[in-house]
């Protein structure tokens, strides 16, 4: 039989952390971290909001499409049906996460820039 191997991977670094997230295909990232290294390395992933800080950079991010609550969990065709749609359209994701990486480089380097003018 062609069985898929499982590899479970201890990740102690953040060297080690970026590269685990740059060689997976897609993530379902329940915890805020998972989701922002999702998006700096550029790799899809379905959202599954527990709290407010995750929804809200699921929003900034323009992800909130390709990402269900932690109460819909209860509406299993939901969350079977966005799941789908993100694992599906993960190109279009993918697209997605570039542009909301391009966004956050460019605020930060404003508030940056800002922070140091305030303190002249």
């Amino acid at each position: 039989k062609n069985k898929k191997k499982t590899e479970i991977r201890i990740i102690d670094t953040k060297e080690k952390a970026f590269s685990a997230f740059m060689n997976i295909k897609f993530v379902i990232g329940i915890r805020l971290h998972s989701m922002i290294l999702s998006t700096i390395t550029n790799t899809p992933f379905f959202g599954l909001s527990y709290d407010l800080k995750c929804s809200s950079f699921l929003k900034d991010i323009g992800m909130e499409k390709y990402s269900c609550k932690i109460e819909d969990l209860e509406n299993t065709e939901k969350v079977k049906q966005v799941f789908f749609r993100t694992y599906y359209d993960r190109n279009k994701v993918q697209t997605i996460l570039e542009e909301a990486n391009k966004k956050c480089i460019n605020e930060s380097s404003k508030n940056f820039d800002l922070l140091i003018n305030k303190l002249r």
